[in-house]
């Protein structure tokens, strides 16, 4: 069921709907009759039509997943009940078909199973009413027994919640319970925020009184300081105003001195002056003379004196007018500004006052924050645990609706099992019953006093079995068995010889492939020995000095095994090739060419640009030492190097003098020779 249900959701199988019991709803409290009633056909799957139906067994079948019962909606045919006389005896609650609930689609399959099935509430009930109706329809208690069409009972001990609609019902409760948990879980979550945000509410207000109050504080201790500044200006000013009053007073007194001798110069000088004009008028009526006029310039002298010093009284009479005049306003402008202090320090010590009546109203409100957030942190820690209470409770829940699950599933299983192995013994037992007919025409009545005693069923099919293997093994009389003997004896000893031939022509293979193996191995290690020698020597040669080695990378694999190059030029250590310049690794190349051409020459080679990495001095060697070779190998060079070209004894060159037209020029070396000593020649004669 698992199987074609897996199939489903993964799109391999059509129109599979489901197990019947997935498609049933079941009223409360008759789950374990219904479930009774249904027995093993509950893990039946409903299809749309008969040919889902064959291709999900085509599925099993193929697939080796088990054997499994379809309901299709088109062939399946609805069971009515007959004696609707029953319904009203007592104890009957209804026909298990019209108890369940499900779509109209599914009903003729519904009715297929339960059509005939009665639901009673206990055993006696359904006692009678089999009885009644003369044991042809089954009947199901309230709690599962059974009595079945024909008089059988069924019944004992049913495990509680076992079933699946039980669990099904079981699974519905927790699952109401479980988002019943999560609404409850999410109400105090909701709460929990609530708090939160009020606590952190409070919190902002304890941190904005806390920094009021820090504030109030530290203007507290602000007005302290101005109100001792003040009050040191105070004493400073009241000690400033107390000196300008001594000093006042003592111009004052200065003063009235000064205007007593400004009177009294005024008045002596008033009477100076009447002497003066008394004795100018003297001056006037009488003649001058000496005496009189000394007499005159004394007192005009001692007049302007007078006058002088009276200027001067008057000078300092004003200087010390403007003095007292000057510490009065400073004392009026003390004395204001003292005023003016005591206002701002009676300001002060109001304002003072005033923050401190703040200071102390948010210290309460403090006090009643912090009582607050204490209460609000009770309320969120007891939240925080009843929702952890309820998050372990829900996972309690979850384990145990899995756990359920598991079981429900562990025990369709076994009921689906149990079902098919008591319809497979039933199979058994009525295909026995049918072969003792048709074999030995007997039915079970008449062969059970034929039946023998056994201890063990396997041991007493085992010798079933091994005497109809006996029987089977004689067979029929063959009369051509002779004929066939003989043809398959030739046909054997035919084969034979085939078999024969074939092992022997393989042992001749292998062994001249060993042989050719081993020859060429000889001849390998021969030919690799001999050009390794002359590698050495055309190294040489070409290099001017030096020394150079081939090896095998594997000697114990000598047809398999790699070639690897050691060379050392004069006066370098090279540790690799890639160290090599790209000429002289052209001129290893060639080396080795000329080792092989050493040991195998071929009458005939082309060397198509082989010197075109050399420098001029390796051309030479290359070319000089090509010459050695012409009395055994044709070379032809195709090169650019002048020094090739001059040890080589014919030129060929391309031309082309017209267009489109190609010439090809040749230059014997020997016979220009020839005829450049044949022109010295006649030149000395």
């Amino acid at each position: 069921v698992r199987k074609v249900l897996s199939a489903r959701d993964e799109k391999r199988l059509r129109g599979i709907v489901g197990t019947v019991g997935s498609l049933l709803t079941v009223g409360a409290g008759l789950e374990t009759a219904i479930e009774t009633a249904l027995g093993a056909a509950i893990q039946n799957i409903v299809v749309d039509d008969e040919r889902s139906a064959k291709a999900a067994i085509g599925l099993l079948r193929d697939e080796r997943a088990g054997r499994a019962t379809f309901l299709p909606l088109d062939t399946v045919t609805a069971r009515n009940f007959e004696n609707r006389g029953i319904l009203s005896d007592p104890g009957v609650i209804g026909i298990a078909s019209e108890l369940v609930s499900c779509d109209d689609r599914y009903r003729p399959a519904v009715d297929s199973l339960l059509g005939n099935v009665l639901i009673v509430e206990d055993l006696d009930y359904a006692s009678a009413i089999a009885r009644r109706a003369r044991y042809r329809i089954r009947i199901v208690t309230r709690d599962g027994q059974i009595i079945n069409a024909g008089g059988s009972y069924t019944g004992g001990s049913v495990r509680a919640q076992a079933g699946m609609f039980s669990r099904r019902t079981e699974i519905e409760e927790l699952e109401n319970r479980i988002a019943q948990r999560k609404k409850d879980s999410a109400a105090l979550a909701e709460e929990l925020e609530k708090a939160r945000e009020e606590a952190a509410r409070a919190q902002a207000e304890l941190t904005a009184a806390s920094s009021e109050l820090v504030t109030a504080r530290e203007d507290l201790i602000r007005a302290e300081s101005a109100a001792e500044r003040l009050k040191d200006e105070i004493g400073a000013l009241k000690l400033n105003a107390e000196a300008a009053s001594a000093e006042l007073d003592s111009i004052d007194s200065g003063r009235t001195q000064r205007l007593a001798d400004i009177s009294r110069a005024e008045s002596k000088s008033e009477a100076l002056q009447a002497e003066a004009e008394r004795l100018e008028q003297q001056l006037t009526e009488e003649d001058p003379s000496d005496g009189i006029m000394e007499n005159r310039t004394g007192i005009m002298q001692q007049l302007t004196e007078r006058r002088v010093e009276r200027a001067e009284l008057l000078k300092d009479a004003e200087r010390s007018r403007q003095s007292a005049e000057d510490l009065k306003l400073r004392g009026s402008e003390s004395l204001g500004r003292i005023s003016n202090l005591q206002d701002t320090i009676t300001s002060i010590k109001g304002e003072n006052e005033e923050r401190n009546k703040q200071i102390s109203g948010l210290e309460e409100e403090a006090s009643a924050a912090r009582k607050e957030i204490e209460d609000i942190r009770a309320v969120i820690s007891q939240s925080g645990e009843l929702r952890d209470a309820n998050d372990r409770r829900t996972q309690e829940l979850r384990s145990e609706q899995d756990s359920i699950a598991e079981q429900r599933e562990k025990i369709a299983s076994e009921i689906s099992r149990l079902e098919e192995r008591k319809q497979a013994l039933q199979n058994d037992y009525n295909s026995a019953a049918n072969r003792l007919w048709e074999e030995y025409e007997l039915s079970v009545a008449e062969a059970l006093p034929l039946c023998v005693e056994f201890s063990s069923v396997t041991e007493l099919r085992q010798k079933v079995s091994s005497v109809r293997n006996r029987i089977r093994a004689l067979g029929n009389v063959n009369v051509a068995a002779i004929e066939e003997y003989q043809e398959v004896s030739a046909r054997y000893q035919f084969l034979s010889e085939q078999i024969s031939d074939v092992d022997e022509s393989r042992k001749s293979l292998l062994r001249l492939i060993d042989d050719l193996e081993r020859e060429m191995k000889q001849i390998f290690t021969r030919s690799f020995n001999e050009i390794n020698e002359k590698f050495h020597y055309t190294f040489k040669m070409l290099f001017g000095g030096g020394h150079a080695n081939l090896f095998l990378t594997d000697e114990n694999d000598i047809l398999g095994s790699g070639i690897e190059l050691d060379v050392q030029p004069p006066g370098k250590v090279i540790r690799s090739l890639s160290l090599l310049s790209g000429g002289e690794k052209a001129l290893v190349a060639i080396a080795i060419y000329m080792a092989i051409l050493e040991v195998n020459p071929s009458p005939f080679c082309i060397l198509d640009e082989i010197d075109s990495a050399l420098d001029e001095n390796n051309v030479v060697r290359f070319a000089r030492y090509a010459k050695t070779m012409i009395d055994r190998t044709q070379l032809i060079a195709i090169t650019h190097k002048r020094g090739t070209m001059e040890e080589a004894d014919v030129l060929y060159g391309v031309t082309m003098q017209e267009e489109g037209v190609s010439k090809v020029l040749r230059l014997s070396v020997e016979e220009a020779q020839l005829v450049l000593d044949r022109e010295q020649n006649g030149r000395n004669n």
